[in-house]
């Protein structure tokens, strides 16, 4: 069984798959940007293919380090405790 870290089993069991949630933008890289999950100590990140409706985009189209946006939850990622976000409007709607 793997060890699992109580900390990350309470955000999974707190925030679910579609929940919105306002955070800040603390990194941007090539493939997207990665945001600060309020109350708790791990982050979040936004691809490249989640900022967008539209087919290309660039580091241009980030929000500015420290910027506050709200984001939708799409997933967790177990592996590095992660949650996977979006900022696409399309995702706000479904």
């Amino acid at each position: 069984m793997k060890n699992h870290d109580n900390s990350w089993i309470e955000v999974i069991n707190t925030i679910k798959v579609g929940d919105i949630l306002k955070v800040t933008v603390t990194k941007q890289r090539h493939f997207g940007f990665f945001v600060d999950i309020p109350d708790t100590k791990y982050e979040g990140l936004v691809e490249i293919m989640h900022i967008k409706n539209k087919k290309r985009v660039s580091p241009t189209d980030f929000p500015a380090i420290g910027s506050q946006i709200e984001a939708i939850v799409l997933g967790f990622r177990e592996h590095n405790h992660q949650i996977a976000l979006s900022i696409k409007p399309s995702d706000f709607t479904k």
